[in-house]
């Protein structure tokens, strides 16, 4: 246990949880969590934290432990997957730009798990980080 305290290993922490912070971007995801949950009670809107939460963790977890692996078996890099989330986001952006109109939102009771959970808390940067990072 004393082991544990040792500043060495508190270094080595932080290193690998520093990355995973700034990959999550929480500032830029609570605006998106305000506009999607503004007209939700304060107990349903707990529940969607909750929900996004968990979802964001599985995920996350289920990568670091099959993500390499189902990598190798498709023959993907991690460039390739750098790539390819930098250009799914690049065609939300230019969709978003180019047809701003606000569409109706409807609650639903997988808004903690899609958008809010993967790919918002847990998307592209998140599991590249992750990757790169084990």
């Amino acid at each position: 246990m004393a082991t544990f305290f040792q500043s060495e290993n508190w270094m080595n922490y932080l290193l690998a949880l520093i990355p995973i912070f700034v990959a999550i971007d929480v500032i830029g995801i609570l605006p998106i969590f305000i506009t999607l949950t503004e007209d939700i009670e304060a107990k349903e809107r707990t529940k969607i934290v909750k929900q996004s939460i968990v979802t964001s963790f599985v995920v996350s977890m289920g990568f670091l432990a099959l993500g390499k692996f189902v990598f190798r078996v498709l023959g993907v890099s991690i460039s390739d997957f750098k790539i390819a989330g930098g250009i799914i986001l690049f065609i939300i952006a230019a969709s978003n730009l180019l047809f701003p109109q606000k569409t109706n939102r409807l609650t639903s009771s997988t808004l903690g798990i899609v958008p809010l959970g993967t790919p918002l808390i847990v998307g592209p940067a998140v599991l590249t980080t992750i990757l790169n990072l084990c």
